[in-house]
């Protein structure tokens, strides 16, 4: 017999998580950076229409990419973001698989990321990624 309630709380995080591939960038998965860019800003544009809390993580290289060679598309997604309704998850510029790369360059990826989101007016208060990226220079 069960004497005591345990109430548990739960939280879903619902958001994107994608690679652009680049041609003149080089290989990171996923998707053309038109393509990408529609249905991101459809997905962000129906979590705000339906005040469901949206979180993007994708390297920030494809926002410094987007700005320069389609200024429409990033505009668009600088006029969303500036609502404040969805957060940038994960700061690093390549988004690297961490464990494979030195403590210099993990540094230098969180480093020149969060100096391009700041030359875009973004921003990125949180780190989280989808792949195991833990290492010794985020302890």
């Amino acid at each position: 017999m069960v004497k005591r309630e345990h109430r548990i709380d739960t939280f879903f995080i619902t958001g994107a998580q994608s690679r652009v591939i680049i041609n003149n960038i080089g290989f990171c998965e996923f998707d053309s950076p038109g393509y990408a860019i529609d249905i991101l800003l459809r997905k962000i544009q129906l979590a705000i229409t339906t005040n469901m809390p949206y979180n993007l993580e994708f390297a920030v290289y494809y926002l410094e990419w987007l700005s320069r060679n389609s200024p429409d598309k990033f505009s668009e997604f600088l006029k969303l973001y500036n609502l404040r309704k969805f957060e940038i998850l994960n700061p690093t510029y390549s988004q690297p698989y961490n464990l494979v790369i030195g403590p210099e360059s993990n540094m230098k990826q969180f480093e020149y990321g969060l100096k391009i989101l700041n030359k875009l007016g973004l921003d990125s208060n949180i780190y989280y990624c989808s792949e195991s990226s833990i290492h010794p220079q985020i302890s």
